[in-house]
């Protein structure tokens, strides 16, 4: 019976044993874990985050629409003046050619 007795009381000593460092562990675990939800972000901050980048792609969007049409606006006006320069060039070519025509046919 003794030896029964001391069988049992050394189960329970080992059993002691190993529900201490499996609550050890567990403890450790769940320690863990709150650290690493603690450093974690809030779903109202990541939504605050998300609305503040959609805000910034929609100015970008915006400044880059601006700009290309600012671009196009510039090309055009360059090649209306290309074009006017060109037909102010035409036109004194032409009123040089008349008046040097009219000069040698004046010319005896």
């Amino acid at each position: 019976m003794k030896a029964a007795l001391a069988a049992t009381q050394l189960a329970a000593e080992k059993t002691d044993i190993a529900l201490k460092e499996y609550k050890t562990s567990s403890n450790e675990w769940r320690d863990t874990v709150r650290d690493l939800t603690g450093r974690l972000p809030t779903r109202i901050e990541l939504e605050q985050q998300f609305v503040a980048i959609e805000a910034k792609i929609a100015d970008l969007r915006e400044s880059r629409s601006n700009t290309s049409g600012r671009d196009t606006m510039l090309e055009q006006t360059r090649a209306t003046r290309r074009w006017l320069i060109g037909i102010v060039v035409a036109v004194l070519l032409s009123v040089f050619a008349q008046v040097a025509v009219f000069f040698s046919a004046r010319v005896p």
